[in-house]
């Protein structure tokens, strides 16, 4: 279960922070790939795609520091599921 709640709405808007619409647009994406997003997208998100991210800094933008922690938990929630679906969590299991 993840603890990542999926309402980008909850972020706060600052007199400057990250366009919106990107923010909403590849969360929304990051969610259909986990599974849980309402909208159906053609290509899934995967860990390394959404680390190398970046938003274009703007007027009553998202909270930069929140959206970059989530996106942080975003990060590390793909890495974990592309690790468990390649087999890899098998290897590291019996390597400690």
């Amino acid at each position: 279960m993840s603890d990542i709640k999926a309402i980008p709405y909850e972020i706060p808007v600052m007199m400057r922070g990250y366009d919106q619409h990107e923010v909403d647009e590849l969360f929304a994406q990051i969610e259909a790939t986990l599974g849980r997003g309402y909208q159906p997208y053609d290509r899934a998100v995967s860990a390394d795609l959404a680390r190398r991210a970046s938003f274009t800094v703007v007027m009553r933008g998202y909270d930069t520091d929140v959206v970059d922690d989530r996106l942080l938990r975003y990060v590390r929630e793909l890495e974990r599921r592309e690790r468990h679906s390649s087999g890899q969590w098998r290897v590291l299991r019996t390597t400690t």
